[in-house]
């Protein structure tokens, strides 16, 4: 039953990931070509957003630092 539960979220996850790849690949031409280097603010922005989610959410991190 483990080894079960085990793959199925495996497949939900890379589901998942595929899912959003593909939205991210075809609306960033878009995104570039309406907001230009809003673009690249945009997705910055959201990296150091998740960095500090991951430091404050995570327990794993708290104790690593990142440089």
């Amino acid at each position: 039953m483990l080894i079960y539960c085990e793959q199925l979220c495996m497949a939900i996850s890379i589901a998942d990931e595929r899912v959003w790849s593909y939205t991210v690949s075809r609306s960033t031409p878009y995104m570039i070509t309406s907001w230009g280097y809003g673009t690249y603010f945009f997705f910055g922005s959201l990296m150091v957003l998740m960095g500090a989610w991951a430091w404050w959410c995570i327990p794993e991190t708290k104790v690593s630092y990142l440089i």
